[in-house]
């Protein structure tokens, strides 16, 4: 390996940079789509609503929080509108929103949008496993950060008893 230098490397160095290329290359044509989307159908046509919801994916994937944040937020107050508030593709959005801040370590924030999605689950008695489950991990880790452990627990406790009902 030592005859060929610091080749190894650069190849590896050059392998991310033409990744992070594509990466925005790819984000460059999802915001052309969008952008496309929103000009002729709007902002709250499914199709949109869903490329939408791809980005914050892509932004989710990337770690660029920020911009996840920012653009969740958008499709929750869309998805809402044209949903409603009780509907599953808005408490799913609601808690991908939650997930993304507590990566953005606002903790508390995310604690409240998560027990409010659980709410409201609740509230109409929703069989979305997936949705209940989200939430309540994505507060199993929220408190655990906070080492509030107590909190922690009892929502990891929740979690596995909805696993368990599936």
């Amino acid at each position: 390996m030592a005859e060929y230098g610091r080749w190894g490397e650069a190849e590896e160095s050059m392998t991310q940079i033409l990744e992070a290329r594509r990466e925005r290359k790819a984000e460059e044509l999802e915001m052309q789509v969008m952008k496309r989307k929103k000009k002729i159908f709007g902002l709250e046509y499914l199709s949109t609503l869903l490329t939408i919801t791809n980005m914050v994916q892509s932004f989710t994937n990337r770690r660029q929080w920020a911009h996840a944040g920012d653009l969740c937020r958008k499709l929750v107050e869309k998805k809402s509108r044209v949903f409603g508030q009780d509907h599953s593709e808005t408490l799913s959005r609601m808690a991908d929103l939650a997930s993304i801040i507590t990566h953005q370590e606002r903790y508390e924030e995310a604690i409240a949008l998560d027990l409010k999605v659980l709410d409201r689950c609740r509230h109409i008695n929703s069989e979305e496993h997936h949705v209940i489950l989200a939430s309540m991990v994505n507060l199993v880790v929220a408190f655990s950060l906070l080492g509030r452990r107590a909190n922690a627990k009892i929502f990891e406790k929740q979690a596995m008893k909805t696993v368990l009902d599936m």
